[in-house]
């Protein structure tokens, strides 16, 4: 079950994720980097692998319907939290 987040809580998220980003598992809640915009809270939906090569599928946790997939490159902290 994936933790919510309440409006106004603070929550801490680990920036330490050297090799870590290629293991996440479905369920992660991870901030993501987006194009001269606010970092993003996003939750890992499903792990692609292509090759070598790792990237994720990720969504908001309010509209899991609306999917993007993203590289490991722009995951820079994961929520570790109970």
């Amino acid at each position: 079950m994936e933790p919510k987040f309440s409006e106004g809580q603070t929550v801490t998220f680990n920036k330490c994720i050297e090799g870590k980003t290629e293991n996440l598992k479905v369920g992660t809640i991870v901030l993501t980097e987006k194009s001269f915009q606010p970092e993003e809270i996003t939750v890992i939906r499903k792990k692609i692998t292509v090759g070598s090569t790792v990237s994720y599928t990720v969504s908001g946790a309010r509209d899991p319907s609306s999917t993007k997939d993203i590289p490991t490159s722009l995951i820079k902290a994961i929520y570790e939290g109970n």
